[in-house]
């Protein structure tokens, strides 16, 4: 049986494209490379997923837990998953690629090769796992924790091909994780917390006690309870070239048909379709976290929405249940938690 940790959800940068998208004009400058980005990362999403519900199905009793945000010693890190089993910690870095895909050992270089015969590099996904390892190495050493971890590179696109530079135990393709799984619990299979571990207190708790008990049976509940302290909400996206990007992007609320929506006697309305709704003002917020900024005043929502009386408006933003005021006066500044958490 699996046990499962932490949902997973679009990434920061996946969100952010998602929002954008219809709030660019499609004659915009840029309209097309948003597009490109959402396509792109609405396959690595599919792709992850495609990973997560092969491993739901695995057979032995292990904890997996899916899009992991860390935080050592002040810097953040992402892993897409790790998989808990009774010896070891196994570190996963998900990919959908397409084309031909090699690697040169000596040199780190990775490139792919499209079926239109052009040979593009591309940054090397071993790296980055070999430097999430470390991360989550250095982590257990903090805490006197010396659990074994291992690494594992997994190509989720049916049009990955992988070349034979590819063939070592820390890469598969999705199709053969089920075997690659039984191969690495053949060799893992010394219990890795019968060693002696010294007590480390840290804030009052006694990490070593808590993710090792007595018993030396896996404690699912408290683990859970220690990573989610340890987990750290993604930090809003970005992209390098936003001060382009924002003179584009459409204000107020938008209907499903693409026109702005106005809000009268307690509606919003389109006078385009017709449609009439009373909540759309919530996915306009999110929208506004994620492509303008997490915190929002009285005044700030008025011109993004098109509203006009100020005791409406503060009464509309009164009644959302993720906004938090911050500071209070004529135009109240409200802090917008991401929707997930409110889920």
């Amino acid at each position: 049986m699996i046990a499962i940790l932490f949902n997973r959800a679009p990434s920061a940068s996946h969100r952010f494209y998602e929002q954008l998208l219809p709030r660019l004009h499609s004659k915009s400058p840029p309209f097309i490379l948003a597009q490109e980005h959402v396509k792109r990362l609405d396959a690595r999403y599919a792709g992850e997923l495609r990973v997560d519900r092969t491993i739901e199905q695995l057979p032995n009793e292990t904890l997996y837990l899916k899009d992991v945000q860390l935080e050592v010693n002040g810097e953040n890190f992402q892993l897409d998953g790790i998989l808990f089993t009774k010896t070891s910690m196994l570190l996963l870095e998900m990919k959908n690629m397409i084309g031909t895909l090699h690697i040169e050992p000596n040199t780190h270089q990775f490139t792919r090769t499209l079926a239109t015969g052009q040979t593009e590099g591309m940054k090397n996904p071993l790296d980055q796992l070999a430097r999430n390892a470390t991360c989550i190495r250095q982590l257990l050493k903090n805490y006197h924790l010396h659990i074994p971890v291992h690494e594992l590179l997994i190509f989720s696109n049916t049009q990955s091909l992988l070349t034979k530079s590819f063939h070592t135990d820390g890469i598969v393709h999705l199709y053969g994780l089920p075997a690659k799984w039984e191969t690495f619990l053949d060799r893992n299979k010394t219990q890795f917390w019968d060693a002696k571990l010294p007590p480390i207190e840290q804030s009052g708790k006694n990490f070593a006690s808590e993710i090792l008990p007595s018993e030396k049976e896996l404690n699912l509940v408290e683990i859970e309870e220690l990573l989610k302290k340890y987990q750290t909400p993604a930090k809003r996206f970005i992209p390098y070239n936003y001060a382009e990007i924002k003179p584009h992007i459409r204000k107020g609320v938008l209907c499903k048909c693409g026109a702005t929506l106005h809000f009268k006697n307690s509606l919003w309305r389109c006078q385009r379709c017709g449609y009439k709704g009373k909540n759309d003002h919530l996915g306009a917020l999110e929208a506004y976290r994620v492509l303008f900024s997490d915190e929002i005043t009285t005044k700030e929502w008025m011109e993004f929405s098109g509203m006009t009386d100020v005791s409406t408006a503060k009464r509309m933003l009164s009644r959302v249940p993720y906004l938090e005021v911050i500071s209070r006066n004529r135009y109240q500044r409200y802090k917008i938690r991401d929707v997930r958490e409110n889920s």
